[in-house]
């Protein structure tokens, strides 16, 4: 049977898998819901990574996911790098902070940004 259909943006589809077995016994899956966000190649390649705690004080944690080597680096409010770092593997990260002054921090894994508040 012919199947022509085309997803809406923004709109949330649900999925179920069903197994049929040779002798015609069924099992299905949970329903699983999920809203179509269209993305770039990039976009699918570049996963998010997190940060913790935020805000911070003596040292942050970061939970790379990117493979392969991440340039990391902290801007401060103008701009300015004030930390550079690169990641060669995915993983959580260690990154000592204690020397930053406090205020709002720009931290950047590959292409991603996330703020970073120093206290």
């Amino acid at each position: 049977m012919p199947f022509d259909f085309a997803f809406g943006e923004g709109k949330t589809y649900s999925w179920r898998v069903t197994a049929i077995n040779l002798c015609g016994s069924s099992a299905a899956s949970v329903s699983e819901d999920f809203q179509w966000l269209p993305a770039s190649v990039n976009e699918i390649a570049e996963r998010e990574f997190i940060v913790y705690p935020n805000p911070a004080e003596n040292e942050v944690f970061i939970q790379n996911f990117q493979s392969g080597k991440s340039n990391v680096t902290i801007y401060n409010s103008t701009g300015q790098v004030v930390y550079a770092t690169n990641f060669n593997q995915p993983g959580v990260h260690t990154l000592e902070v204690e020397k930053l002054s406090t205020g709002i921090y720009t931290i950047q894994v590959g292409r991603l940004t996330k703020r970073l508040l120093i206290k």
